[in-house]
């Protein structure tokens, strides 16, 4: 069984741009792994797929609503058959480091 990651973005279009011409997109094409894009916009539920919401307190920015991200993820672990592993960058995350690096890529 090969590898799968599975990607939850707003920009598919865009990571498939850089995923399909790198080390990645080699890797995809010899069997290696497989890449799957999911698009939060597609679990809005609403007319125009909008997954933006504002700040809490009034500050300056926008939020992504809780909700699409969720079902999207529920839909990934609907088609990959159990729940994946979640790498969610964050700002409140840990720095991404060599070791870190080396701990993920032995998953």
């Amino acid at each position: 069984m090969i590898p799968r990651f599975d990607v939850a973005t707003l920009f598919v279009d865009m990571c498939m741009a850089v995923t399909d011409e790198s080390i990645i997109g080699r890797a995809q094409r010899a069997g290696k792994i497989s890449v799957n894009y999911f698009n939060i916009r597609d679990f809005a539920g609403n007319k125009h797929n909008r997954v933006d919401d504002c700040t809490y307190g009034g500050g300056k920015g926008m939020l992504m609503q809780a909700g699409p991200i969720y079902r999207c993820y529920e839909e990934i672990c609907r088609v990959s058959g159990g729940k994946p592993y979640v790498v969610f960058p964050s700002p409140q995350g840990q720095v991404f480091t060599q070791r870190k690096a080396a701990e993920l890529a032995a998953r």
